[in-house]
């Protein structure tokens, strides 16, 4: 008998907290929702520092070189973090890259771009030595 009463009262509890998922289904397509995106902002920073990795990288070793247009930079390192008309009348714009999430930690590159669209200075300092100091600590 003990048997009956234990599936009884199993069967009773999943069919009840059937109808709590149904009334909260707004508030778990939201939680889903909110996940789904976190895992994209996941995806795209991952990305970002690999392009940023690989620009450090290219400069470091001499790999990128002026001449190149501003298009295949993009293609090939992505967004610039931040893009600036500049007042040099020689220059046109300057695109930095640095890494998407430290700030103030990281190295930066600047790629200035002439009137034609085409790489004319390549410019590379290191994170502040403060940062550096900082980031060994944590």
């Amino acid at each position: 008998m003990s048997w009956r009463r234990f599936v009884l009262l199993f069967v009773g509890s999943v069919i009840l907290s059937g109808c709590t998922v149904i009334e909260r289904m707004d508030q778990l397509l939201t939680l889903k929702r909110v996940a789904d995106s976190q895992k994209k902002i996941h995806r795209y920073l991952k990305r970002q520092e690999r392009y940023f990795d690989r620009i450090v990288r290219d400069v470091r070793r001499g790999a990128l070189e002026t001449g190149v247009s501003r298009e295949e930079i993009t293609g090939r390192y992505g967004e610039p973090v931040l893009r600036d008309d500049s007042d040099d009348p020689a220059v046109s714009e300057i695109l930095l890259y640095r890494h998407p999430t430290e700030y103030f930690a990281s190295a930066r590159v600047y790629l200035s771009f002439d009137q034609s669209g085409t790489l004319a200075e390549i410019e590379y300092r290191e994170a502040p030595a403060s940062a550096q100091k900082e980031r060994i600590q944590e």
